[in-house]
């Protein structure tokens, strides 16, 4: 290789790098939004105190508003499947804006769904979940399409970026409603007297910012969304885009999978042989020892997780 066209692959390498960064930074910023979810523990006291001082739902608890949560994850698992189909028929990016829209819109119709607990655990619940679902997975494979080399720390930024959502969301919504985290002191059963609510009327102002909170998040919702699409883009061609893969593997042996038998075989390729990984039916993924360890591993991982969720401000 001659020093033009040395030059020109240096600079295109460092564009490609540069651009993968930025798309990084972008499903970043989407999955904080996305991450939303794990502030459902905090805002679960104004809620549900809410749903019982200014709605007909006067026997809600923090144990039946717990459907809330559950409808979140269901729907968020279930549209993942949706969100790789969206992306396998119109694209990454699209998918991405599609969930982002729909997490955004079941936050603002929330806003006016709050006053029954049926339809708000249909939107703040499931519908808020499907965004979240949408979204999720296109965000991270488009970042690591850009950098494949860095698969596992695109994956662990992203996926902690989903993390900080509570960490970013969680005191714009205590400084909204509640900026002198005032504890609830009501105690309406005699039997559990640590499960206490927020009251009228000696917490009526805390209470009437509650519904505007849902338009106060989809506001930060559509800055960082709008931002963090701006800065995604498709990902260089297949060619292009393993470069700096087999960059890294000259000299050692590609695995190659046959695609007629999808029998491995080692040979020896040069660094711009195609890797081709067999596709999976369904049936043939339940039937994979390797997948049932996954699932149950992350069954029991995320009973924790949502139990926490759910339940540390009550405890706090």
């Amino acid at each position: 290789m001659g020093f033009v066209e040395g030059w020109f692959e240096g600079r295109r390498m460092s564009y490609q790098t540069f651009r993968g960064i930025t798309v990084l930074i972008g499903a970043v910023l989407i999955h904080i939004t996305l991450g939303v979810l794990y502030c459902y523990g905090n805002f679960s006291p104004y809620l549900i105190s809410y749903l019982r001082e200014r709605t007909s739902s006067k026997d809600v608890r923090y144990s039946t508003g717990s459907w809330i949560l559950t409808l979140m994850c269901a729907g968020q698992g279930s549209c993942m499947i949706l969100g790789g189909f969206i992306e396998s028929r119109l694209g990454t990016r699209l998918a991405i804006f599609i969930g982002c829209c729909v997490l955004t819109t079941a936050t603002i119709i929330s806003h006016f769904s709050i006053h029954t607990f049926g339809t708000l655990i249909l939107t703040y619940g499931a519908v808020f979940g499907c965004g979240i679902g949408i979204a999720y997975s296109p965000a991270m494979t488009l970042a690591i399409k850009w950098l494949p080399k860095y698969k596992g720390a695109v994956a662990g930024s992203v996926v902690a970026g989903f993390g900080l959502g509570a960490m970013v969301f969680n005191p714009i919504i205590t400084i909204y409603i509640n900026p002198n985290n005032k504890n609830a002191t009501y105690a309406p059963y005699s039997s559990k007297p640590k499960e206490k609510y927020y009251h009228d009327p000696d917490d009526t102002d805390l209470l009437d910012k509650v519904p505007n909170c849902f338009f106060v998040m989809a506001g930060f919702f559509v800055v960082l969304q709008v931002i963090g699409n701006l800065l995604l883009k498709a990902p260089p061609d297949p060619e292009t885009q393993y470069e700096d893969f087999y960059e890294s593997t000259r000299s050692r042996d590609n695995l190659i999978v046959n695609k007629d038998d999808t029998s491995i075989q080692g040979s020896r390729k040069s660094s711009k042989s195609i890797l081709y990984v067999p596709d999976c039916s369904p049936k043939q993924i339940i039937k994979m020892r390797q997948f049932w360890c996954f699932w149950l591993g992350f069954f029991c991982n995320i009973q924790g997780i949502n139990y926490c969720t759910l339940m540390w401000k009550e405890f706090g």
